[in-house]
């Protein structure tokens, strides 16, 4: 886990630095190198893997893991000299994981954005496919600056964007794609074989997500998808620990107390009340970057799971992100005609990087926790997208992730493997709490009012109203800053489409 920074165009050593600490979080040990007109900076906490690699041919910082073959763990080491041997996009070219790094190669000459030669080499830039490991860009004139985390751009640059997903960069503002999300036609009918290929092939991928050393934990919401991943975890490792929160009498807590009794695992419970929710919010809302209202939700308690495994001395936890967009777990898509399902899920998997996967990466980092998710494993989403969309929704319409369920259900207690799906702020009891408390402390006229005043922001209702002011409090010159990622909470008709979503 770390974080990664840097400035083309420009060696400013003290502007590096300055967006480092913004992300001090992320990472203990600072590295720096200035080349010329390139100055890069990384921070990096101790855990399983290194993330950096210093040598002859230059430097690469990494944060995340990088993986070959959909199998095989490439090192910091053996990505640069592949970076210094190859063009980026042949080098990268079937490269996995989740990931984004800046490497910077000796010896190269490329011309530096401003035009000037970079006189040690040349930078190469890149982000994974899905957006697992976030990556922004800022503008200040000639000089163009990355971070991974929006709040260490602001006040720096003038204009701030998201890195694309699957692309690389030499310069920061040209962008091309070394890959593409596989999408498979759902050609896999047979329960039986769909029941086999998921089993084996999230097993396989829980296994390349564990650490390779220390304990591992779970965040274990009671549900089916992390008690799946956590049932697998158990079986790949002892050195294991599962971490729950709720409000007290939440159905969350309740079914992740029963299953690990069931699996014979250390849990650790926190439950939590309104007032906690209110206290934690700010925080929650400055290390997500954003005020889409049902992400927030999910925010607090992932933020304070996040904050009782950092003291439990864990670093690296498993979570069952990507389940319900893999296997058509909300409940906006039973009201998908069957015919558009496959590419349903498809768009939600390509919209995560800025929803789902941002919280999945800023709740845990802002406690020095890395989270990884075997069900966004790109040879499992590869496995479970060929799987026919009328295995994942039962026949009737009434059985949502019906096939990933058959596969489990032998594992794991009956109460769980069919208990109904909620979002996670509905099962840990936080949604309704929230949503009362702060929609009556202000208006709907407040809401039309400043929604006029800052269109571009797209404010849905009070609630969302409450998260915006908190966020604008603490990011100011909002119009710098990129489109906040919008949770899509209903079924769109291809024909029709909400313009709240595109």
């Amino acid at each position: 886990m770390s974080a990664i920074a840097g400035v083309l165009g420009a060696a400013d050593d003290k502007t590096v630095l300055h967006m480092l600490e913004k992300m001090q979080h992320r990472g203990e040990e600072k590295t720096l190198i200035s080349r010329g007109q390139v100055t890069i900076g990384h921070v990096e906490l101790p855990t399983d893997v290194t993330e950096h690699s210093i040598q002859d041919e230059g430097a690469l910082f990494l944060d995340g893991r990088v993986f070959e073959d959909g199998a095989t763990l490439l090192t910091p080491s053996a990505l640069l000299q592949r970076l210094t041997k190859q063009n980026p996009q042949t080098a990268l070219a079937g490269v996995t994981g989740g990931f984004s790094l800046v490497a910077f190669r000796r010896g190269k000459g490329v011309a530096a954005p401003n035009g000037a030669a970079a006189a040690a080499g040349d930078v190469v830039i890149a982000q994974d496919v899905l957006g697992k490991k976030p990556l922004y860009l800022g503008y200040d004139g000639d000089r163009v600056l990355f971070s991974s985390e929006i709040k260490s751009l602001v006040g720096i640059a003038k204009d701030i964007v998201e890195f694309p997903c699957g692309t690389v960069s030499t310069d920061g503002k040209t962008f091309r794609k070394f890959a593409s999300l596989e999408v498979p036609p759902p050609e896999v009918t047979d329960p039986d074989e769909a029941v086999e290929i998921i089993r084996r092939e999230l097993r396989a991928a829980v296994a390349r997500q564990l650490p390779s050393s220390g304990t591992c934990g779970v965040f274990l919401s009671g549900g089916l998808d992390s008690s799946i991943i956590a049932c697998l975890a158990r079986e790949l490792t002892s050195d294991l620990k599962f971490f729950s929160v709720g409000v007290q009498g939440s159905e969350d807590v309740a079914r992740a107390r029963e299953l690990a009794e069931y699996l014979g695992v250390e849990h650790h419970v926190r439950t939590f009340s309104l007032a906690d929710m209110e206290k934690v919010l700010p925080e929650a809302i400055y290390h997500m970057e954003s005020y889409d209202a049902p992400l927030i939700r999910s925010c607090i308690p992932n933020y304070m799971v996040a904050e009782m495994a950092s003291h439990h001395d864990v670093r690296v936890v498993l979570i069952g992100e990507g389940g319900d967009e893999l296997f058509g777990g909300y409940a906006h898509l039973k009201d998908v005609p069957p015919a558009h399902l496959h590419d349903e899920l498809a768009d939600l998997l390509k919209a995560l990087h800025n929803t789902g996967l941002q919280r999945c990466d800023r709740m845990p980092m802002a406690w020095g926790v890395e989270a990884r998710a075997p069900f966004l494993d790109e040879q499992f989403v590869k496995a479970a997208m060929a799987i026919h969309p009328s295995l994942k929704i039962s026949q009737d319409g009434q059985v949502e992730k019906w096939i990933l369920r058959k596969a489990f259900e032998k594992e794991l207690p009956g109460s769980i493997a069919w208990r109904k799906k909620q979002m996670f702020s509905q099962g840990a009891g936080s949604m309704h709490m929230l949503e009362k408390a702060l929609a009556s402390r202000v208006s709907d006229e407040d809401v039309r009012r400043e929604s006029e005043a800052v269109e571009r922001w797209r404010l849905r209702n009070r609630e969302e109203l409450h998260y915006f002011r908190v966020f604008r409090g603490f990011f100011g010159d909002i119009a710098s800053l990129p489109p906040v990622g919008r949770t899509k909470v209903l079924y769109q008709d291809r024909a029709n489409p909400d313009p709240a979503f595109t």
